[in-house]
């Protein structure tokens, strides 16, 4: 396969998963969207990030939180540093994200930022590092959740 018809295969991948409206069927996209960041443009990237969100918001599985909060570390990566944080910041509000799921969100954090507190600081302690690190960021730490799309 040539890059040229690799990547158009890639884009074709990518629309069907976003367009998908069963539930099983996004989450075998999951799995093949999660071999792809490297190869996606930023828009693309952001397109399923911005799905990732929505499924967090509205799943009710914790399976599925596992999933999502996996892909959301993934695609991250590549991401503005302002996005990444401010990403995590409106997911963890989701009350299904507490726990394992926002451990493991926090622990993407750490992959990338040096400096984040350490696995096992509290809340408190994120929020304190994010409030000195991206200060422009630290209002988004006190407003309430909003689900997307709303």
């Amino acid at each position: 396969m040539t890059p040229a018809q690799a990547s158009a295969a890639d884009k074709a991948v990518v629309r069907a998963g976003l367009a998908a409206t069963d539930a099983d069927q996004r989450r075998r996209f999951l799995a093949v969207w999660g071999r792809l960041p490297a190869k996606l443009t930023d828009a693309q990237s952001a397109a399923i990030l911005s799905k990732v969100r929505n499924e967090l918001a509205q799943t009710g599985r914790t399976s599925d939180v596992e999933r999502w909060v996996q892909a959301a570390n993934a695609f991250l990566r590549s991401r503005p540093e302002s996005e990444h944080i401010a990403f995590v910041i409106d997911v963890l509000k989701y009350p299904i994200v507490a726990g394992k799921s926002g451990d493991r969100l926090l622990a993407g954090l750490r992959e990338r930022f040096t400096d984040a507190p350490a696995q096992g600081a509290s809340l408190r302690e994120f929020i304190a590092w994010v409030t000195t690190r991206f200060p422009t960021l630290a209002a988004k730490l006190s407003e309430p959740p909003v689900r997307p799309g709303s």
